[in-house]
């Protein structure tokens, strides 16, 4: 991560200081140029370059002891690379399927044996994407770069042993497009150092913020008015809203207490529906409502007659006896079940009562 973060602002950084004059290109460059430390053709030997300037030879043997390299690199202030003679860096170029992208390196990893006469974990590699070409879009273009690991191990060992981290590692022709330094023996990130990089970013930010400064601060009052006029529009829009979101509120509330008021059926209205259907000669004892379930127990001129009365009311579903029909006093001792609709009619409230004597046609004793 912290290697693809130094990366992304390399390429940051260079592309922000090819906008600058050339003299201060120079300069930048000059102040952020990384210690180099190329190695002979041999192997043997290696010299440590800065900015075109030779500070320091070191040879293999002695690398990890070697004080004055030590001297100039461990308090460094700018990036360590290793750069490795243009032979020893192999080079191949391959297709792979565009769906590889997502496991790219490990991808690569298989593919090592066959492209190079080496095992993967006999090199150190890294590779980079070529550009598509349109008559093979459903491949993926790889430029893969290597070096066998038993050539580098050696300086990588004497570099350790001295405390001193690496960078980059890099050689051949283009051989900034690679970095053949695996990520877990690069050096960790150096905020100093970070910084460093990005202070052409901040220079050329500055720059154009105070070119562009004038013309923004004239359009700011305009903006300023417009943005103050906006939360205005927003704040009564808002207030709108509110007022809508309350009354649907109110408004399902009293939907729910309709629906609520339809489907339970009211007692009271049930009693005075029952009240006006029944018959003078008719009395109820008892009378229950459970749901939608009437129980009614009472005395009647003609209890059978009554079950034609709430079959015929819009008020009332099944209605039928519980027990059979018995004589009392001169009465008809009854008990009847039947189901109250929903919603509940309340026009049958105004219903005319039956007469008293008469029971849809049927007699009654009064």
């Amino acid at each position: 991560m912290a290697a693809a973060l130094n990366s992304r602002l390399a390429r940051f950084r260079q592309e922000l200081v090819a906008c600058l004059p050339e003299r201060w290109r120079n300069r930048i460059g000059s102040k952020a140029a990384p210690y180099i430390l190329k190695i002979g053709e041999r192997g043997s030997k290696a010299v440590l370059w800065r900015d075109g300037h030779r500070l320091h030879e070191v040879e293999l043997d002695s690398l990890a002891t070697d004080t004055t390299l030590a001297a100039l690199l461990n308090a460094r202030e700018y990036p360590l690379v290793l750069e490795l003679p243009a032979a020893w860096v192999l080079r191949r170029k391959m297709s792979l399927p565009v769906a590889a992208r997502e496991n790219l390196k490990q991808v690569i990893g298989f593919e090592i044996d066959r492209i190079t006469p080496f095992q993967a974990d006999q090199v150190l590699f890294d590779y980079r994407e070529l550009a598509e070409r349109g008559s093979e879009s459903d491949l993926l273009g790889v430029e893969v770069a290597l070096v066998p690991r038993k050539r580098v191990q050696p300086w990588l060992d004497g570099l350790r042993q001295a405390h001193i981290q690496l960078d980059r590692m890099t050689g051949g022709v283009d051989g900034e497009a690679f970095n053949l330094l695996p990520p877990e023996l690069r050096a960790q990130p150096d905020f100093g150092r970070m910084a460093l990089k990005a202070l052409p970013a901040l220079v050329l930010v500055l720059l154009l913020a105070a070119v562009l400064l004038l013309p923004l601060w004239q359009a700011q009052k305009v903006v300023a008015g417009l943005q103050r006029e906006e939360q205005g529009l927003r704040h009564q829009a808002g207030q709108v809203l509110k007022l809508r979101e309350r009354l649907q509120q109110q408004l399902t509330e009293l939907e729910k207490i309709r629906d609520h008021w339809q489907s339970v059926p009211p007692p009271l209205e049930v009693l005075q529906v029952l009240t006006r259907l029944l018959p003078d000669d008719t009395y109820l004892q008892q009378l229950d409502i459970k749901g939608k379930r009437l129980v009614v127990r009472g005395l009647s001129g003609q209890a059978s007659a009554l079950i034609g009365l709430l079959e015929r009311s819009p008020a009332f579903d099944e209605p039928h006896f519980l027990s059979p029909v018995t004589q009392q006093r001169g009465k008809e001792l009854f008990q009847l079940e039947a189901q109250i609709r929903t919603p509940f009619p309340r026009d049958t409230l105004n219903e005319k009562p039956a007469p008293a004597g008469k029971t849809n046609g049927a007699g009654s004793d009064g």
